[in-house]
């Protein structure tokens, strides 16, 4: 009798506090839910590219659909956020690169606000390659990995145009590296973008002394395609952590998971790091890229395909 009751009780505190989705999948949402913050959602209205200072271009001002504003509502230090163009000259960017809020065609053929990102050409005074990409860093002042930028999930929607005469045939939309760019580097990637099958592919590796170092894991996705200038919804979601069973690595393109990683995503040697990440980048093949309905959340949301072990 006492064992019949303590199953009785078993089954009404789990009906209390579980959910059961239509696709048949248990969810325990009072307490998942928590878990789960939305930090920023925009479609860039009313958000301008400030440009006051050549260096320190940034993302401002307050949303006029959603209400939240940037920088402030980024985790980490956000009044250090900013567009990161590698070119010799700040003041003589746009032959290289450039970074606009405009409007566009929308996925459902609604114009929308959207951010422009274009790589045009390498500046030919660089060492290093040209690029752009916004850079978000992390509060090294807090004992948080969200707010260190070591964990976090976004998602949004984004249209590629990669030109396949570029001498490069990659293509990275997406990057964390350790901060002095000492320690890991997690990046995903496009490749054999100059061919008519370009795949994702996704990496971790070590950086010594601002080198790429040796690959410590690597997985390529040859099933979800790309197509070129169609958009698609892109979600990431990343853990940073030494420990090959901790580290985690998530990517899904309109709703299919690519890749899901459980590995090393940091150095140990340096296992307190802190990322600085790119969450919107055009690095290595000519193109440019329009991304728009932006979220930042510190975990994967209930209802992502990301979501769950």
């Amino acid at each position: 009798m006492k064992f019949r009751l303590q199953y009785i009780l078993s089954i009404i505190l789990l009906i209390t506090y579980c959910n059961l989705s239509s696709a048949g999948r248990i969810f325990f949402s009072s307490f998942e839910q928590e878990t789960s913050n939305l930090f920023i959602k925009s479609s860039f209205d009313g958000i301008t590219l400030d440009r006051t200072v050549s260096w320190n271009h940034h993302l401002s001002g307050t949303d006029t659909t959603t209400g939240y504003t940037f920088p402030n509502d980024l985790p980490g230090n956000n009044s250090e956020d900013y567009f990161n163009y590698l070119v010799s000259d700040t003041n003589n960017y746009l032959p290289f690169v450039d970074a606009k809020i405009a409007t566009t065609m929308g996925q459902d053929n609604h114009t929308t606000n959207a951010l422009y990102i274009e790589f045009k050409q390498d500046d030919p005074n660089m060492v290093s390659t040209s690029r752009v990409q916004y850079v978000v860093i992390g509060d090294e002042t807090s004992t948080d990995p969200v707010q260190r930028m070591n964990k976090g999930y976004i998602k949004y929607k984004i249209k590629m145009h990669i030109d396949p005469t570029s001498i490069d045939d990659w293509e990275l939309p997406f990057e964390l590296k350790d901060t002095d760019d000492i320690g890991f580097r997690v990046s995903l990637y496009l490749y054999d973008t100059n061919t008519s099958n370009p795949y994702w592919y996704a990496k971790g590796q070590y950086m010594v002394n601002g080198n790429l170092g040796n690959d410590v894991w690597y997985k390529a996705n040859h099933t979800v395609p790309f197509i070129q200038d169609e958009w698609f919804e892109l979600e990431v979601y990343w853990h940073g952590h030494p420990d090959a069973n901790t580290g985690r690595f998530k990517v899904a393109i309109d709703g299919v998971k690519i890749f899901d990683i459980t590995n090393q995503t940091k150095d140990p040697n340096y296992p307190n790091k802190m990322f600085y990440f790119m969450p919107f980048k055009v690095y290595g093949a000519k193109g440019y890229s329009w991304i728009t309905d932006f979220e930042y959340w510190n975990d994967v949301p209930i209802g992502s395909v990301l979501f769950g072990q």
